[in-house]
């Protein structure tokens, strides 16, 4: 899941503008963008991924790392392993899942203790 675009993200502190929100439960996404390094299907957590907005000027030297994985350090991001994710907005906004728009806001994703396995 991706919610991209200006969203405020509401803390104790007051509100924060977002650039970007992933949750994720494997690693890799887009064709290769590995956007969750430290995901794993099976370990019974989601993670939630919170870009805030980078400088325009910044933004070319850092695309690599986000593609890459290498990004987790960066002063912009945060990173959550979540058993449940509520995301609520002002207003509606797209939720895209796997290149598609899925939902609109509001929206919660959770994991399931009761999963599937799947043989390939």
């Amino acid at each position: 899941m991706l919610l991209y675009g200006i969203v405020k993200k509401f803390t104790p502190h007051g509100c924060t503008k977002i650039l970007l929100f992933a949750i994720a439960n494997g690693t890799y996404y887009g064709g290769g963008m590995n956007v969750n390094p430290n995901g794993s299907i099976d370990d019974g957590y989601i993670d939630a991924i919170l870009i805030t907005p980078v400088p325009r000027f910044k933004f070319p030297f850092l695309f690599w790392k986000f593609v890459s994985g290498k990004y987790l350090d960066l002063p912009y991001v945060k990173a959550y392993r979540c058993k449940k994710v509520k995301i609520h907005s002002d207003e509606s906004l797209p939720v895209n899942g796997d290149g598609d728009i899925i939902a609109t806001t509001p929206v919660q994703f959770s994991v399931s203790d009761h999963g599937i396995l799947v043989f390939c």
